[in-house]
């Protein structure tokens, strides 16, 4: 009888001991699925940001271009223009041509207004 009980503690120590290195085995599969998966998390979310930040990107140059588009065609926009590229000028308008850009890069922008508009009043006067 006492053989039969020792086989029987043996039996159910042996049941336990594969329950347990079955639990074992499966919490080793699952920490390493969940390392796996913290590191693909990692490398999409730096994804996300890249293309959250190309999306904001294109998303400044499509509002710059459609700003463009709705300017051309406007009178402003021909106006200007007509100034900047063609060299158009509006009657009773005087046009400076700066022969020395070196001698105004010593003066502030503010500077320069003020000698354009002492220019500008001395062709005045002269008239």
């Amino acid at each position: 009888m006492l053989r039969r009980l020792w086989r029987h503690a043996n039996h159910i120590t042996v049941r336990w001991a594969g329950i347990a290195l079955i639990a074992v085995v499966m919490l080793s599969l699952f920490a390493w699925g969940m390392a796996d998966n913290r590191s693909a998390l990692r490398e999409l979310s730096e994804q996300e940001i890249t293309l959250n930040q190309a999306l904001y990107t294109r998303n400044q140059q499509r509002a710059r271009l459609e700003a463009a588009v709705n300017q051309v065609g406007t009178k402003s926009y021909v106006e200007r223009e007509a100034r900047s590229s063609l060299g158009y000028l509006k009657s009773g308008e005087i046009r400076f041509r700066v022969v020395n850009p070196e001698a105004l890069s010593m003066y502030t922008e503010e500077e320069n207004q003020i000698l354009l508009d002492q220019m500008r009043l001395d062709i005045e006067d002269a008239e």
